[in-house]
């Protein structure tokens, strides 16, 4: 067995690792290989999801050279939250439905929710594990994804084409470019430091200050609130642990200054802040948030219900704010995610993960002790990321949520490592390699899946399917909600209500049967068939998810005289009028609501006047 002081980066163990954890960034770069294919103008293509990733981690973790011990109370925290994930996939999906269900139909529940759950701890854990390897990989992560991404943006521009960037969110893109920012501040002053020659010196700080200027002028461009906040007080926290005695107690009078202030104008300016509030909706997911929680306060309804369950919180409120989204699958803070997900006790165990980095590192700072340089940029973007977090969706999305894990992981080796244990040396074994090719087997079969069913939707809007393999792919794939609901939305353009209905059979089986549209979807394919009657069920559970929309209620008053059932017509009639006055429409904005071209983004969007 070898030594941990004979372990060097040149020994063979440390060359696969290095070779194993750079195929797994270069995979990580292509959650969606669209965004290579046509700059500025990219379609969505999943390949290596959240899932997949997660599943290719478990064959590198074995190949680290060495396994340094964290402290108790972090490994009781990892193990706690690994069992909290697999009591949840056991009651939701095996309990729940029967063992002998859930074998007999594995492609229904599978197994891929239960490693996007693991994504939180085994993403880190990698980090930890191969701490030396990623010290040198990651820097070339960031700055790469980073810098594509501004080169995919500013091409866009060129072309005046509007997008998102690589993200597919212009919250997300902006997170991405701060990391960025950040790395490259890193890279600048590691380069500056390395160069022997003033000029050289010189020539690297300048060309890091230009691109610095850039990625803030892209920052500025996208002009997210979040981004913005979150980068300045983490700026703020950061000058503040580095700062003297005096200029700290100067920051902290200022800070409380600030704060009285601020709530002697929030006292004058309630109307304000009420359509902010009105406007920006947050407020409002975070109350739903909260009231899911409030049900489900121990543990939880689980990472893969989450949406399922959160449909049904959403208040009218909501749906009167600027932009109301048919899907919600987020409170936009990362907090109630946690604690609705996996309730107080989850809640804990993840703060444990968490925080206890982030305050070993405050501590550091604090006390003016010497930090390396990349465990500096690593908790500057891991600060970033928890205050961003807590306003939109970025420690969930791709690739900001997986910098930031990986940033956690680094900060793990850094800051908690028990330094009185030795690290375990495992030597080397074939049975690794074995738990490697499972990995990737595993990891492969979730990159086919989600592949095989974007591309046979694509397939299919080229007339290049029939009825029954589009049938097919759904029940292959029925997690896929995107593109199950693409092929619905086909079957009905083509007439096919015998296999529309099989599609909708197939999505209300899922793990999220709240899908906006899936209950309307088969409502429509049962009042084709005839089947008044549970066409008018499936309208009533859309009407319940959406409480202010017209379509449903009308399409159920259809159903009702379809039964000639007059009395229960006229009820339904009396509950579309009123959310026509609740709503401020009258018979016109109906008639364009339920027979116009744009009827169902009208009928959403309660603030809009209804246009032909």
């Amino acid at each position: 067995m070898t030594g941990p002081a004979e372990i060097t980066r040149d020994t063979p163990q440390q060359k696969i690792s290095f070779l194993l954890c750079g195929f797994f960034l270069i995979c990580a770069m292509l959650w969606n290989p669209g965004i290579y294919t046509s700059l500025g103008r990219a379609q969505y293509l999943p390949f290596f999801t959240v899932g997949a990733l997660t599943a290719l981690t478990i064959g590198i973790k074995w190949h680290a050279p060495e396994f340094p011990l964290r402290r108790n109370f972090m490994r009781l925290a990892t193990l706690g939250f690994f069992l909290l994930v697999a009591w949840h996939f056991l009651v939701n999906f095996i309990l729940h439905h029967g063992v002998v269900k859930y074998w007999e139909n594995c492609s229904r529940w599978e197994l891929l929710q239960f490693w996007e759950c693991l994504w939180w701890v085994s993403i880190p854990l990698l980090a930890f594990l191969q701490y030396r390897v990623f010290r040198q990989l990651l820097p070339v992560y960031v700055l790469a994804i980073g810098g594509y991404g501004f080169l995919y943006s500013a091409v866009g521009d060129l072309r005046d084409i509007w997008n998102a960037g690589i993200t597919g969110n212009v919250n997300w893109t902006a997170a991405l470019f701060v990391m960025t920012m950040i790395f490259l501040g890193w890279f600048t002053l590691d380069h500056r430091d390395r160069c022997k020659q003033a000029g050289q010196r010189k020539m690297s700080l300048g060309l890091g200050i230009v691109g610095e200027l850039l990625l803030f002028w892209q920052v500025w461009k996208i002009g997210s609130k979040g981004a913005f906040l979150a980068a300045g007080l983490t700026a703020l926290l950061f000058f503040f642990l580095r700062s003297t005695a005096k200029i700290r107690k100067i920051l902290i009078a200022l800070a409380l200054l600030g704060l009285f202030a601020g709530s002697f104008w929030a006292v004058k300016h309630t109307d304000a802040i009420g359509r902010f509030i009105n406007d920006d909706g947050r407020i409002i997911f975070w109350e739903n948030a909260v009231n899911l929680i409030a049900d489900h306060p121990l543990f939880g309804v689980g990472q893969s219900a989450y949406e399922n369950e959160y449909m049904r919180y959403r208040k009218a409120d909501y749906f009167w704010i600027q932009n109301p989204a048919a899907r919600s699958n987020h409170p936009h803070n990362h907090l109630l995610y946690m604690a609705g997900s996996w309730g107080l006790t989850g809640l804990i165990l993840w703060g444990i993960l968490l925080f206890g980095p982030l305050a070993a590192m405050i501590r550091k700072y604090y006390r003016h002790e010497k930090v390396d340089l990349l465990e500096t940029a690593c908790f500057l973007t891991l600060c970033y990321a928890v205050l961003h977090g807590s306003l939109d969706i970025i420690m969930e999305s791709m690739p900001t949520g997986f910098i930031a894990l990986m940033c956690l992981g680094m900060l793990w080796h850094s800051s908690l490592t028990d330094p009185s244990r030795p690290p375990v040396v495992i030597p080397q074994h074939k049975i690794k390699w074995a738990m490697t090719a499972a990995a990737v087997l595993l990891a492969g079969a979730m990159v086919w899946q989600t592949c095989y069913a974007t591309l046979q939707v694509r397939r299919a809007y080229r007339n290049e399917l029939s009825p029954d393999e589009i049938v097919r792919t759904a029940r292959s794939c029925p997690g896929e909600y995107q593109t199950n609901f693409a092929l619905l939305n086909y079957l009905f353009k083509r007439g096919e209500t015998e296999a529309a209905l099989a599609v909708t059979e197939v999505m209300l089986s899922s793990h999220t049967p709240n899908y906006p549209g899936a209950h309307m979807g088969r409502g429509n394919a049962l009042m084709r068939l005839g089947r008044f009657g549970e066409a008018l069920e499936n309208y009533r559970a859309e009407a319940e998810l959406f409480p202010l929309t017209l379509r449903p209620v009308y399409n159920m008053i259809v159903a009702a005289r379809s039964m000639k059932d007059a009395a229960l017509a006229a009820k339904l009639e009396s509950e579309l009028r009123e959310r026509m006055r609740i709503r401020g429409n009258d018979e016109r904005d109906l008639k364009i609501i339920i027979m116009g071209k744009n009827g169902a983004h009208y009928d959403l969007r309660v603030r809009e006047k209804p246009e032909e």
